[in-house]
């Protein structure tokens, strides 16, 4: 496959644990470390199973998988409901779970 990496993040914006991977040893290596600067947020999960139904045809080709993992217990509480948009969600999960993600990939592909 030509793609590196393929993302899906469909669990909520709530506050970030880390990542789910599936991929190379050496990718999640990579990924283990790069977890570790995210200390300061409690998000250095580095998981096994990526939750991709979408991204799942790429993953089957071979195209390594990402997707955030989140303290999630009320996800279908908002799920598919009116209070599921961004202005009811908090700024501070957000940022949280863009920096985690954005902190991963970036590693990532400067390390590829």
């Amino acid at each position: 496959p030509r793609e590196s990496l393929v993302m899906e993040s469909d669990i909520g914006s709530f506050y970030p644990t880390g990542i789910e991977f599936e991929g190379s040893d050496e990718a999640r290596e990579i990924l283990n470390e790069v977890s570790q600067l995210l200390d300061n947020v409690n998000a250095t999960y580095v998981g096994t199973e990526v939750h991709a139904p979408d991204a799942g045809p790429w993953m089957n080709a071979g195209v390594p998988g990402i997707s955030i993992a989140v303290l999630n217990d009320n996800f279908f509480h908002y799920h598919h409901t009116i209070y599921d948009t961004m202005d009811v969600q908090r700024p501070t999960c957000n940022g949280h779970v863009y920096n985690c993600v954005g902190s991963h990939i970036l590693c990532s592909c400067r390390s590829a």
